[in-house]
């Protein structure tokens, strides 16, 4: 039993062990592609798409805006692309308002309380291309005990 095992089963054995390295280090490569032009990856909005956002009255609040990548040539970096962000319902809390570029949420609150808004990306462009926008609701949790003037 030991001939045959020195014989064969031992090379056989050895040799699946080799070939199954071979194949997991080659599979864990990742091979990039350049992406078509287009429109890729865009999240939903604010907050990761997380609807909760907790801010405290009186401390600065700063809720990202959505992200995409828009490739204008096959191979090119990323280029640019615009869309518009309007409240379709609620309001923000008092205090806050969405950045000068749109697209971000920034300001102070000033008060305390739970404001519910529904927010709508609408006329998403890409490389002379328009895209489906999307709509989201966010809850704005402002706490605090400080009076703001």
């Amino acid at each position: 039993m030991q001939k045959l095992f020195r014989a064969f089963i031992g090379p056989v054995a050895i040799t699946f062990f080799i070939i199954s390295v071979i194949a997991c280090a080659t599979s864990s490569r990742t091979h990039k592609t350049a992406l078509k032009p287009g429109f890729y990856g865009i999240t939903q909005y604010w907050n990761n798409g997380v609807g909760d956002i907790d801010g405290e009255m009186g401390y600065r609040l700063y809720v990202d805006g959505p992200r995409a990548k828009c490739i204008t040539c096959t191979g090119c970096s990323a280029g640019s692309w615009s869309a518009n962000a309007s409240i379709v319902s609620g309001s923000f809390p008092p205090g806050l308002s969405f950045s000068s570029s749109g697209d971000d949420i920034v300001g102070i609150p000033t008060d305390r309380g739970t404001w519910v808004v529904v927010l709508k990306m609408t006329d998403v462009s890409c490389n002379g291309s328009y895209y489906q926008g999307f709509e989201q609701e966010l809850r704005f949790h402002i706490k605090g005990t400080l009076k703001v003037h």
